[in-house]
């Protein structure tokens, strides 16, 4: 079963297109048409959903993270699916411990992530660690991972 471009299952017309350029392929290479009259029609690209890490590998990789900080930011990319640009946009409005969800903002668009278990416990155990510098900015390129109201006037911590 193909899929198409939403990672959905393809339309019965996909399915029908396909067949059809298979066709007018074999009947071109055979010389019995001079011109295949599907070459310029297209489909949208056929992507898989991405497959979800085992529980042994993401265990792995959290325990060869290196410092508090890292943690959250590793749990967040391998189980929550975290790019990169929108790890190092985070806020600190943006963590939500007390409702373990965190909300990611793509321009004018947001997305709300539940956190699991696991990352809302390494979130919440860094944050822990790192109270006590929540006046001293420090400015990062990984953006920031305090729940909200943590800083006084704004000023953030990297992870």
């Amino acid at each position: 079963m193909g899929f198409n471009f939403t990672g959905e299952p393809r339309t019965g017309i996909q399915h029908r297109i396909v067949a059809l350029r298979s066709l007018f392929r074999a009947l071109r290479q055979e010389k019995l048409i001079f011109r295949d009259p599907t070459r310029g029609i297209s489909l949208p690209a056929t992507t898989r959903p991405p497959q979800p890490l085992p529980a042994e590998r993401v265990a792995g990789l959290l325990d060869r993270a290196e410092g508090p900080a890292a943690r959250p930011a590793v749990a967040l990319v391998a189980i929550h699916a975290l790019a990169e640009a929108d790890l190092v946009r985070l806020q600190a409005a943006d963590l939500d411990l007390a409702s373990c969800t965190l909300t990611v903002r793509r321009g004018h668009q947001c997305r709300i992530i539940y956190l699991d278990e696991v990352t809302a416990a390494l979130a919440s155990q860094w944050y822990r660690g790192r109270a006590r510098y929540a006046r001293v900015p420090q400015p990062g390129p990984l953006g920031s991972l305090l729940p909200a109201g943590a800083c006084s006037g704004g000023l953030l911590l990297t992870l």
